[in-house]
């Protein structure tokens, strides 16, 4: 019998210790996973700061002053709400803030009707991306002599809202 107890005990200690191996193993994988930047993995939907923006002729003069450029597409929920806070009374950005209007041309007329004290051009995604930067909306780039100097999705704290 103690041939047998001496057996179970060894073939119990054997398992017991293979069982650590492997969680060991998961643990050091699991940490090996967890410490990549998540920053890696996300893409670039706004240009960076010191972007050089590119040549728009129905935008007028980017490259020189300072410009708001504001980028939203009629169809997304955040645009939307950017759109209600200018139309409110955000009239600080009417003065330099330009909004396109990204997709097509038809869509540009009631973006424009809501918004009269802005200058609003329609722009193509594809131009977007090449003269802005921007491939996610909405997007506040704030431009100096056609360089970006700040970008976000929202408005800077400028703005003074009416109610």
């Amino acid at each position: 019998m103690s041939g047998i107890t001496a057996g179970a005990l060894t073939l119990i200690g054997a398992i017991t210790i293979l069982n650590l191996v492997l969680i060991l193993a998961v643990i050091r994988r699991l940490r090996d996973l967890s410490a990549g930047p998540v920053e890696a993995t996300a893409p670039d939907i706004l240009p960076a700061v010191g972007f050089a923006v590119g040549s728009l002729p129905q935008a007028g003069g980017l490259a020189r002053g300072r410009r708001t450029v504001i980028m939203i597409t009629p169809t997304c929920p955040p645009c939307q709400k950017l759109l209600g806070v200018l139309e409110s009374g955000a009239d600080d950005y009417a003065r330099d803030g330009l909004v396109c209007v990204v997709g097509e041309p038809a869509e540009l007329a009631p973006v424009a009707a809501r918004l009269p004290g802005y200058r609003t051009i329609s722009v193509r995604e594809d131009v977007a991306e090449s003269v802005f930067g921007v491939t996610g909306f909405p997007a506040v780039l704030v431009l100096d002599d056609g360089v970006v100097t700040r970008v976000g999705h929202e408005l800077p704290a400028r703005v003074r809202v009416r109610r």
